[in-house]
């Protein structure tokens, strides 16, 4: 290896692995996830030995080790896909714990479909970001039939908050938050929960907070 890795992938047959934890650790490597199968799972003998011989090629070494048959790991705030799912995940603030490796693939594909992301530039202004939602949210989430819907209510796209460096104004607030009441009230009897977000000019958070609760309550 021209260069030693901050976190070793290895999907290679099981007969191989504990030389190559060996070598890893010999060269400096600290972590490595260990996606192949076949170390004692199904209680077959020579597995089991695999799995000891794989602990004892580690042992000089004490490397961080994940698995053996295992998904991998995700870490959507870094961008980091060291699975073999296909999907990665988005950033949030959802954590999803399961011992089955297929049903978190289950998930990343549903969440893939039924997901909606919307990029829009710096110095955007509220005709473009209506197109947006007009366009790429409003018939999908439609189409979803929420029996909630959630908002994290972030105002920090207004045009006096320099965080976002967007061009929004309280009426562009407004209009969204009707749209999705709209919604509520056509599949879930108007089940809203919002949350406040962000906004961090306090002028301007207290106009957009107060229309947004107009329209929610009107």
């Amino acid at each position: 290896m021209p260069v030693v890795p901050d976190l070793a992938v290895i999907a290679t047959p099981p007969d191989s692995v504990p030389g190559i934890i060996a070598e890893l650790g010999h060269r400096g490597a600290k972590a490595a996830i260990i996606i192949t199968a076949g170390f004692g799972e199904g209680g077959e003998h020579h597995g089991k030995e695999l799995k000891q011989a794989l602990l004892e090629a580690n042992k000089p070494h004490y490397m961080r080790i994940l698995g053996p048959n295992c998904l991998g790991v995700l870490v959507p705030g870094s961008g980091l896909n060291a699975s073999f799912s296909h999907v990665g995940a988005a950033s949030g603030q959802l954590a999803f714990v399961t011992q089955s490796g297929a049903i978190v693939t289950s998930m990343l594909d549903w969440a893939r479909a039924a997901a909606s992301h919307t990029g829009v530039l710096a110095g955007t202004d509220g005709k473009v970001f209506r197109e947006a939602v007009e366009k790429q949210w409003l018939d999908r989430i439609d189409s979803f039939e929420p029996e909630l819907i959630m908002i994290s209510a972030g105002f920090d796209g207004h045009t006096e908050d320099h965080m976002a460096h967007f061009n929004l104004v309280e009426d562009d607030y407004r209009w969204i938050t009707e749209k999705l009441r709209t919604i509520a009230r056509k599949h879930c009897s108007g089940r809203i929960v919002s949350a406040l977000e962000g906004g961090y000019t306090l002028s301007a958070l207290g106009r957009s907070v107060a229309v947004h609760i107009d329209a929610l309550i009107s």
